[in-house]
């Protein structure tokens, strides 16, 4: 488990941890009852990010937990891709949210304000919770969600601040730049004290990289370790390619800078493009002139189209993490990203990829590497290092942590030691 040196920390937190009396079945190799986990999430729909990163924990934690699912939407279709996971969803579905979807479609980065705005200005995510979830049912809850305050026993921290996102868009998305700065700061504070309530009702707060960790605490938060939620990788491996090289591939979702992809296309690269995601104020009909855009592709189509570019482009606006560079680099392809936040961590200079300083130094790289037609040669060491990430993120990492909390529940419980609860 990645600990970043704050496992001291920990020691102070465990301690208040108190014993679930319910679930006795045993767990396989494990002297414990069977784990009751409960995961609270943002909206699911199909392709949606916590939807996947849902995958992988469940993945790791089957054998040892019974799973349970809460958010403020579940689509149909998700129901039907987990198997043997209980879902429980808000009573108050998105009427608006209905009627959008049936005239353009599922989109996630839609539900996920709508999940925001029902918090922030209504409170109904709160309300909703306190209704619909006894915490003493559950020996674990965990609360991958950045819109649902609730009582948890783990909150993993995915993302940071919307005012530090919005700004970094005003550069490159007319949309945003239209919006008043008061408007802008607003928001910023509403999702802070939103951020702060969902850290606070949780005994023990992690994130998703160093870069996520260093926001929290500058928010007074207390981060005691980091969990890289990496993507399971097992099938993430070179492909066969047919037509290697004749493309640069690029990610398009509402963190991208779609701005820098269309300067590259509009100078002459192939670009490819794939994502559901597109944020607000892109010109579709534009995006789809000058790349190849492809929309949601299925996990094969993307293993093919990584194993088969040049290199893979990811510029953004801000990335706690990135799961495109470790995908990009387990099928043994280079990604082109820039010197901070998420992707700084996972991508090393030269071997795995290359670091941009800026928009600028971006834009040459790409062109310099299209034209040389370089390419980093598939190593056993730019795969590792995606794979070492996976290994120790959203599976083994989360599973040690679980773990460790019910083996304290057990033994605190022989000791009648009990915690009081969280208001």
């Amino acid at each position: 488990m990645q600990t970043d040196g704050s496992a001291g920390k920990i020691g102070k937190i465990l301690i208040s941890y108190y014993p679930n009396p319910n679930c006795k079945e045993k767990v396989g190799e494990f002297d414990l009852p069977r784990i009751k986990l409960l995961i609270v999430s943002d909206p699911l729909i199909s392709g949606s990010v916590q939807l996947n990163l849902i995958r992988n924990i469940i993945s790791m934690l089957r054998d040892i937990t019974s799973i349970n699912i809460y958010s403020t939407y579940i689509d149909e279709d998700v129901k039907q891709t987990i198997e043997g996971a209980n879902f429980l969803s808000a009573k108050h579905l998105f009427i608006f949210y209905k009627i959008y979807r049936q005239l353009y479609g599922n989109n996630e980065s839609v539900l996920w304000f709508l999940s925001w705005f029902r918090e922030t200005v209504l409170h109904f995510n709160s309300k909703n919770v306190r209704n619909e979830i006894d915490p003493t049912e559950y020996n674990i809850i965990l609360n991958i969600a950045q819109t649902i305050p609730v009582r948890a026993d783990i909150y993993w921290g995915q993302s940071i601040p919307l005012d530090i996102t919005l700004k970094e868009m005003q550069r490159s998305s007319i949309f945003v730049r239209a919006v008043p700065l008061s408007i802008l700061s607003k928001i910023g504070k509403m999702d802070r004290s939103l951020i702060r309530k969902i850290s606070f009702m949780s005994k023990i707060v992690i994130s998703n990289s160093r870069y996520t960790r260093s926001v929290y605490e500058g928010l007074g938060i207390t981060v005691s370790f980091v969990v890289y939620s990496a993507p399971i990788l097992s099938d993430f491996r070179p492909s066969l390619k047919s037509n290697a090289g004749k493309y640069v591939l690029a990610y398009i979702g509402k963190e991208t800078e779609i701005e820098t992809v269309l300067a590259l296309a509009r100078d002459g690269i192939n670009v490819v493009a794939f994502g559901s995601k597109i944020p607000a104020g892109t010109d579709l009909a534009e995006l789809k002139h000058f790349t190849n855009f492809r929309g949601f592709v299925s996990k094969e189509e993307l293993i093919n189209l990584y194993s088969g570019a040049l290199f893979t482009i990811f510029p953004f606006h801000n990335e706690p993490l990135g799961m495109v560079p470790l995908e990009s680099m387990a099928c043994g392809t280079p990604v082109l990203t820039y010197f901070k936040e998420g992707p700084s961590e996972t991508v090393l200079h030269g071997i795995s990829g290359w670091l941009a300083k800026d928009r600028e130094d971006f834009i040459r790289i790409a062109k310099i590497l299209w034209t040389n037609g370089a390419k980093l040669e598939i190593s056993d060491e730019m795969q590792d290092r995606a794979r070492d990430f996976s290994n120790y993120g959203s599976g083994i990492g989360l599973r040690d942590l679980i773990l460790n909390l019910t083996e304290l529940q057990a033994k605190l419980k022989e000791e009648n030691v009990t915690e009081p609860h969280i208001v």
